[in-house]
């Protein structure tokens, strides 16, 4: 099973990076304190004054940061780690980094700001 972290966010926005650093932080603690299994966690950054993100500017220009999974969202503003470990740390998930693009061809799938982590 695949699952899908998003954060919203623009530059220069302190609450998306604190928002940014509780979900690396969050992701760290899944590698360490959960037991491998197949399941895959990915988490991207959408800019949404980006062009192409115009849709999530629209929806989230006064509300970011806003985090979804799945393509439901599941914090805004700010987030609570323990739920958030909750919800990522199914169980026997387990967590290790790599790198990947998400495809860019699909126009519903927001351009991320930076790479992708993908969470094993």
């Amino acid at each position: 099973m695949s699952r899908k972290l998003l954060l919203f966010t623009k530059a220069e926005c302190c609450l998306c990076d604190t928002v940014k650093f509780q979900i690396n932080r969050t992701l760290n603690r899944i590698k360490i304190e959960t037991i491998p299994s197949r399941a895959k966690i990915s988490f991207a950054q959408v800019d949404i004054t980006k062009p192409e993100n115009a849709k999530y500017f629209e929806l989230y220009q006064y509300d970011i940061p806003v985090v979804t999974l799945d393509g439901s969202e599941i914090f805004r503003h700010r987030i609570d780690e323990k739920k958030l470990f909750s919800l990522l740390a199914v169980e026997g998930a387990s967590a290790s980094l790599s790198h990947s693009q998400p495809p860019s061809s699909n126009p519903s799938t927001p351009a991320p700001v930076s790479e992708e982590i993908v969470v094993i």
